[in-house]
């Protein structure tokens, strides 16, 4: 017997090993995300008001990480005829052809498609999304009457999914800071295909992942039939711990909503049982809510059905504090096993942290471009100018932009002010352990013997440029190593 969320984190961890290996919990996000949007399900949790059950996730992680081959298998899952993949053209195209389906996904498999074209005539895409996330009204007036576009608030139910890379993301977050970026699970993923391996030697797995697949896809379409709504408990326990979190205030309030999105997607995913021998075909809306209905007496939830037919469903679950508490026979307690919220919030925890603490290859790549320079040309300073047209060798701001605040940050290069002719320039330390004055801890400070009796600020700084050679009272600042950064 298969439970609905069961089923998918298994049809997406056999349908991907390679992926799923290395971020052992993201099946149970998607999994999660697949019930919310096939049910367009509703969450009262913690909030002043009940929040729709919208994903917004991001997969970020450098080139050939498998990002993309994870959320194709995914989106197999769903009925093209029911939950639709929206066209993801132009900002009025989005909203045109939303305002046709009205159930569906956006999808971008590189985020660069949008982010080289935000400063230009994708910038309207950023109200559109923001208004999505809380399934508020959406218009769009046009010259012509016949191509204005009113959406109703709650009229619709959409999802988006994105997979770039890190420098990708650090373009969103810098042109559409605020709004839909801040409530977006951004996942960090890493790891290579598995060059010249099947995934599966026994041609067995592959039959039972399609026979998975078609029984999933046949709920998910039945789920499209409901309106659902899950009130959940207060959890004080994780508030506390949340707080405690070192994270950024922005990041604890994404983690706040999902974690109850999730748990409130798992509820239902786990209501929902099936057996993969029979004839799933014959499970229509009124079938499937006795099964919920069943399942709820054992597992000690109260389900409130106000509403069924043939072709529709309303349903309220209302969630104690101790679901899957006790270990009684007969519950659902092997996939909602006690504490399964904690477990839940931990997970989500673990599962948007850095994955790794090796450099990205892109970050890789560029050291060795300073390491070449270093010994090519002996300067460990120069112009930000220099090192963006002669080391970095490219006239991108979208792409050198995080790059170099991703060295920056990492401890591998530092910046430095420097009065050129008159105005501030800036200046990179490419290593920051050459004994050159920047890195000096004594640098421009009163400390500093080369700034005796040098009071005027801009004096100071052109007595001690970044690149003068080191004194007898050299002392090294202390920076963390990369390492420890990434700690």
């Amino acid at each position: 017997m298969y439970t609905l969320e069961k089923a998918i984190i298994e049809y997406l961890r056999l349908s991907r090993p390679a992926f799923t290996s290395n971020h052992p919990h993201v099946p149970l996000i998607f999994s999660s995300a697949a019930i919310s949007l096939a049910s367009r399900m509703w969450v009262d949790g913690t909030g002043a008001e009940p929040w729709p059950g919208v994903y917004y996730i991001a997969l970020i992680g450098p080139p050939g990480s498998m990002k993309s081959g994870f959320v194709r298998a995914y989106l197999k899952l769903f009925d093209p005829s029911v939950i639709k993949q929206l066209a993801r053209g132009s900002p009025e195209a989005v909203v045109i052809d939303l305002d046709e389906k009205r159930h569906g996904y956006l999808w971008y498999d590189e985020l660069s498609e949008i982010t080289e074209r935000l400063n230009s005539y994708l910038g309207p895409l950023i109200p559109t999304l923001n208004a999505a996330y809380y399934l508020v009204t959406i218009s769009q007036a046009r010259t012509k009457k016949e191509n204005s576009v009113f959406i109703p608030m709650g009229e619709y139910f959409m999802h988006v999914y994105f997979c770039g890379t890190p420098g990708d993301w650090g373009t969103m977050e810098k042109f559409a800071s605020g709004g839909f970026v801040r409530r977006t699970l951004v996942i960090p993923v890493s790891g290579e295909p598995p060059f010249f391996k099947k995934d599966h030697r026994d041609p067995s797995i592959r039959d039972h992942i399609l026979k998975l697949r078609s029984r999933i896809r046949h709920i998910l379409r039945v789920l499209t039939s409901f309106d659902v709504e899950v009130i959940l408990p207060d959890y004080p326990e994780l508030g506390e711990e949340l707080k405690r979190c070192p994270i950024d205030i922005e990041k604890k309030i994404m983690v706040h909503e999902y974690t109850q999105k999730i748990i409130a997607a798992r509820i239902l995913g786990n209501l929902i049982t099936f057996d993969l021998t029979e004839d799933i075909t014959k499970v229509g809306v009124r079938e499937l809510v006795r099964v919920i209905e069943r399942n709820s007496i054992r597992v000690g939830v109260d389900v409130r059905v106000d509403h069924v037919a043939s072709d529709s469903a309303i349903l309220k679950i209302f969630v104690p504090e101790d679901v899957g508490a006790e270990n009684q026979d007969g519950t659902l307690d092997a996939f909602l096993p006690p504490h399964y919220e904690y477990l839940t919030f931990k997970q989500l925890l673990e599962t948007i942290k850095p994955v790794s603490s090796a450099p990205t290859p892109e970050l890789t790549k560029n050291l060795e471009r300073i390491n070449n320079w270093i010994k090519s040309s002996g300067k460990v300073v120069v112009s930000r100018t220099k090192f963006v047209q002669e080391i970095f060798n490219s006239n991108n701001v979208n792409a050198y932009k995080p790059t170099i605040e991703a060295l920056i940050d990492a401890g591998y290069i530092k910046a430095v002010d420097y009065i050129y002719r008159g105005r501030t320039v800036q200046y990179i330390v490419l290593d920051p352990k050459a004994k050159v004055c920047a890195n000096c801890i004594h640098f421009r400070t009163d400390e500093c013997p080369l700034l005796k009796d040098v009071i005027d600020p801009r004096e100071r700084v052109l007595v001690v440029p970044p690149w003068k050679s080191a004194c007898e009272k050299f002392e090294l600042e202390e920076v963390l190593e990369p390492e420890e950064v990434r700690e």
